[in-house]
């Protein structure tokens, strides 16, 4: 089975080949590790449709909407280690993600059906977010506004770090269960507010040590923020030392 997404805004063909080109570096690196797009067709509307394999428990954001009180923090480091897995092998190919949001999170069961596995896709093509200053929306910044660091939004180069930040508001979500700042306008006050050190507020039943590494994630320096593979390390530490690190967190 497969999934049809509709790239429906006007993008040049070379940047869209450039953007499978990417996929298959990184899939043919770890092809266990990445949802395969199986190629790319256009509608009668001309809209250009990339064909990706079915992720049957859908997107990240719906399933914490719709099942997050039965979440336990084995489930929730195993989507975290997971996608992390896939942000590592495209941060070692030298490339960024530049869109990882909880809807860009895709999740799917292992071959026995028990596990439930979180991929980071590489075919996120998306819209820019509302101009922001002088840029016009050809040259604007890409991705959804809560998810965003703070040097992207005032314009600077993203970099990897910019991705660490991202990851850094997707533990936020799944420990909430609450898309980020979901109360508030997504405007330019909230850009700016973002830019001024703002973030959502952190979880009071998860761990000290969890909403510590989150803190590290969104820091406003993104030289402090830690690197993928760093990041990776203490996640599976977690895992090893569930029951001592989580345990009194999955009793509240």
């Amino acid at each position: 089975m497969v999934v049809l997404k509709i790239i429906d805004w006007e993008k040049e063909l070379s940047s869209i080949l450039n953007q499978v080109q990417y996929h298959y570096i990184c899939y043919n690196k770890s092809p266990d590790k990445f949802l395969p797009i199986y190629g790319i067709t256009k509608d009668h509307l001309n809209n250009y449709i990339s064909i990706i394999k079915y992720a049957e428990e859908g997107d990240l954001h719906d399933y914490l909407d719709s099942n997050f009180s039965s979440l336990n923090w084995n489930k929730k480091l195993l989507i975290l280690s997971s996608f992390l897995r896939d942000l590592k092998t495209i941060h070692e190919q030298g490339f960024m993600h530049k869109d990882i949001h909880s809807k860009n999170i895709l999740l799917s069961r292992n071959n026995e059906g028990k596990l439930l596995i979180a991929y980071l896709p590489t075919s996120g093509l998306t819209r820019p977010v509302a101009p922001i200053g002088n840029k016009n929306e050809k040259e604007g910044i890409y991705g959804i506004l809560p998810y965003l660091a703070p040097e992207v939004l005032k314009g600077k180069e993203y970099i990897q770090a910019s991705d660490i930040y991202s990851v850094g508001i997707v533990m936020c979500e799944l420990s909430t269960g609450e898309f980020p700042f979901k109360d508030k306008q997504h405007d330019m006050i909230l850009t700016v507010n973002i830019c001024q050190g703002e973030r959502p507020r952190l979880s009071d039943n998860a761990p000290s040590i969890y909403n510590e590494v989150i803190k590290m994630c969104w820091a406003q320096d993104p030289s402090v923020r830690p690197s993928i593979n760093k990041l990776e390390s203490i996640v599976l530490e977690w895992c090893d030392r569930l029951a001592e690190l989580f345990g009194e967190s999955d009793k509240e």
